[in-house]
């Protein structure tokens, strides 16, 4: 069996101020479910620059996002604890547990 080249490691850079923003899910429902917003960049761990294309997930969730050329992504997903996890062909996953608050940052 072949062996693959090692590789290249990236990571998830999130900045508090935009890992949640709190909102109620759409008006009319029964029980509203609290959801939030994480936003961050997919970069190279060694050089630092943006990865476009890859796919940012909150693993258990329906959330997922391509990044942008700036290695920049959205995803809404509900309250608590989610952990976020980067794949990209030739690149090793990265991956972060973030907290995403009900009512508020």
């Amino acid at each position: 069996m072949p062996t693959l080249p090692s590789a290249k490691g990236f990571k998830l850079l999130l900045s508090s101020a935009a890992i949640a923003l709190a909102l109620l899910s759409q008006a009319g429902a029964a029980h509203a479910q609290a959801t939030g917003t994480i936003t961050g960049r997919v970069t190279d761990a060694e050089t630092g620059e943006p990865v476009s294309e890859a796919t940012v997930r909150a693993v258990g969730t329906q959330a997922a996002a391509t990044t942008r050329a700036d290695g920049s992504y959205r995803l809404v997903v509900p309250a608590g604890s989610h952990d976020v996890r980067a794949t990209f062909i030739g690149y090793a996953a990265g991956q972060e547990t973030v907290t995403v608050p009900a009512g508020g940052s």
